[in-house]
């Protein structure tokens, strides 16, 4: 799930931080939700923007 928060990308992750604060995502196969606090969050951004760099 976090490679899924990831690759929506920089900008769209640091919106979600911005106006949601943390976010909830479900499987579609096992059906489990995942939550994500800010701080984790802001850790996937950081990894995001690592990502941005090496293009």
């Amino acid at each position: 799930m976090e490679k899924a928060l990831i690759s929506i990308g920089y900008d769209e992750l640091s919106r979600l931080i911005e106006e949601q604060g943390e976010a909830e995502l479900s499987c579609q196969f096992c059906e489990n939700k995942y939550n994500f606090s800010k701080n984790e969050l802001e850790e996937l951004l950081r990894q995001a923007s690592d990502r941005k760099k090496c293009r």
